[in-house]
């Protein structure tokens, strides 16, 4: 028998311990293998008595929101929440529904086309002959009261970002609400 003797194996580590360091690492896998670093994509979204801005101006107070899949499903008092979407308090929020139009020339008017001057190095032109015209804003030009704005917010959109007329670089351009 053994007489109050530890059997030890090389390096001084019984038996037990190298049984827990085993297991220790196995775990340790396991446990890594079900982390996930991809979030969890919320598809559908439910705001609660929220102000909606339509596009004719007129704000509808208290109304509940649906949003399903990124688009606007429902809009309406008596809305219930589905049952797998995120809920919003939105009573101090508003919605705005509408298009985004990202690259547009609504607002400024069209220039009378003219010809262009003779170049006596038609590979080297001048910038603003060749449509380089960094220097110009769109604020220069923008007339709030030009028809395209009107036509633009009936077809649904509600905000856009404006540009200079002009060619392949035409200058400064600036995002407006209709």
């Amino acid at each position: 028998m053994n007489s109050g003797k530890r059997l030890y194996f090389r390096g001084g580590l019984n038996r037990f311990t190298y049984v827990c360091v085993f297991l220790l690492f196995l775990y340790q896998n396991y446990v890594n293998a079900q982390n996930s670093d991809k979030p969890k994509e919320v598809t559908n979204t439910f705001s609660a008595k929220c102000q909606c801005d339509t596009t004719t101006g007129k704000i509808l107070s208290g109304y509940n929101v649906v949003i399903k899949n990124g688009l606007i499903e429902n809009i309406g008092k008596g809305i219930s929440a589905p049952y797998n979407a995120k809920k919003i308090k939105a009573d101090s929020m508003f919605v705005y529904a509408g298009f985004i139009d990202c690259f547009s020339h609504t607002g400024v008017p069209k220039t009378e086309s003219k010809d262009q001057p003779k170049i006596s190095d038609p590979g080297n032109p001048p910038n603003d002959i060749a449509g380089i015209t960094p220097q110009k804003s769109v604020l220069e030009t923008y007339k709030s009261s030009d028809k395209s704005i009107g036509d633009h917010r009936s077809s649904g959109f509600t905000m856009v970002n404006a540009a200079p007329r002009g060619y392949m670089l035409p200058g400064q351009s600036s995002f407006s609400t209709l």
